[in-house]
């Protein structure tokens, strides 16, 4: 089952207070991309498959 909302917009207002308080668009960039892939996890029940772009987004930030 997908997330709810209120989770969804608790998770968002605390990746806001985190640039507001570091302001590290990096770390805003990675927080957004790893709750989104871990969104269509939950949401497609594809573990598997979400590790592997997972491994891959992270291989590419790297190389």
């Amino acid at each position: 089952p997908p997330p709810s909302t209120l989770h969804t917009s608790n998770f968002a207002l605390s990746v806001v207070l985190l640039a507001v308080t570091f302001n590290l668009p990096m770390v805003v960039f990675l927080f957004v991309y790893l709750f989104l892939v871990g969104w269509l996890v939950c949401w497609f029940w594809f573990f598997e498959t979400g590790f592997l772009c997972v491994a891959l987004a992270v291989l590419k930030l790297t190389l």
